[in-house]
């Protein structure tokens, strides 16, 4: 399912369902595209443009079709409590009352986003953030974390069902262009999380891409931290941990750039995290644009081996070198200084 928001006045803008039995075979394959009658939301995540739902059906158009697809059977999803908050909103406005019994959610087995559990376990997901390509995905990564799921699972009951006639729109004949994700985004794609905070991670993520969280983010935010049973404390852990997964995908390259680091500053104090803990693991590896001049007096941290002529010059001999051109050695990296490292 992919959806024009978080909030419970965003809509769908496509959905996919399979339908399975418990060997794993796929019976049944619904799909299609959703007008949701307003602006379709993050194109950079779901790959839908306005012009690919004009003519597409709303979904009180669709509805019984997901309802009769969904009643007596046991619901799986990655991130249910997200997928049947923003469904059930869509059923109950088609005059469609669901209880969805007990759901699996392969987020709670994995605690990473679909397409890092995906990739750890060798699953091909083609397609990742349409609907249908998410919906074999998830599938098969059921069957693969099968025994992670200890707790019972029973069926969603939907009523009424009606008859209706089928209309369905798929993506098929337009070309995906996407406008790149935004920084943070990206580095929030292989974040590990533990299992009671994994929901509110994801949304998390959602929400903080833009750099920004308005009150209608927070307030989506505290109802799931309510919803999960998570009080400040456990809160203010699913932030630290989220931010110290943002941390380690940025320090992948070895180094941070001055708008990497402004950036990572800036999500640190949506999250009232304290500043000095992100620039204590990130000041090291900032990137400098320019020259410096090497003048006596000027203090410098050897951080490793370094090179010369060919050969690997250890910490020591840098430093010793460095000492013998009037140069001040600092043994450790701090927010005041030294000058180089």
């Amino acid at each position: 399912m992919e959806t024009t928001g978080l909030y419970n006045t965003d809509r769908v803008v496509e959905i996919a369902i399979l339908t399975l039995d418990c060997d794993g075979r796929v019976h049944d394959e619904f799909e299609t595209l959703v007008q949701p009658l307003r602006d379709v939301g993050p194109t950079w995540i779901h790959g839908v443009d306005a012009s690919m739902v004009r003519g597409a059906p709303t979904f009180a158009d669709v509805a019984h079709h997901v309802a009769s697809r969904l009643d007596g059977a046991v619901v799986v999803g990655h991130n249910v409590r997200f997928d049947t908050r923003m469904i059930g909103n869509e059923l109950s406005s088609a005059g469609i009352d669901i209880d969805w019994g007990y759901p699996l959610d392969t987020l709670h087995a994995t605690g990473c986003k679909l397409g890092q559990a995906c990739a750890e376990r060798g699953i091909s997901l083609d397609g990742a953030h349409r609907a249908i390509a998410d919906a074999r995905a998830t599938a098969r990564l059921l069957f693969t974390t099968a025994d992670h799921y200890a707790n019972r699972c029973t069926p969603a009951i939907a009523r009424p069902l009606l008859c209706t006639p089928l209309r369905v729109r798929a993506r098929e004949g337009h070309v995906d262009v996407l406008p790149p994700a935004p920084y943070l985004a990206a580095l929030a794609r292989g974040v590990h999380t533990n299992v009671d905070i994994a929901p509110y991670v994801q949304l998390l993520d959602i929400a903080i891409a833009d750099l920004q969280l308005c009150p209608e983010e927070r307030q989506a935010l505290r109802e799931l931290a309510g919803e999960l049973g998570l009080d400040d404390r456990a809160v203010a852990r699913a932030h630290r941990e989220f931010m110290n997964g943002l941390i380690d995908a940025a320090l992948e390259d070895q180094v941070v750039t001055d708008e990497e680091y402004s950036q990572l500053c800036r999500a640190a104090a949506l999250l009232d995290i304290d500043i000095d803990t992100v620039m204590t693991r990130i000041d090291p590896y900032r990137a400098a644009i320019g020259e410096l001049q090497l003048v006596a007096g000027l203090s410098v941290c050897f951080t490793g081996q370094g090179e010369q002529g060919g050969r690997l010059v250890d910490r020591a001999a840098q430093e010793q070198m460095a000492q013998q051109h009037g140069l001040v050695v600092a043994k450790s990296v701090t927010k005041n200084g030294p000058d180089l490292a």
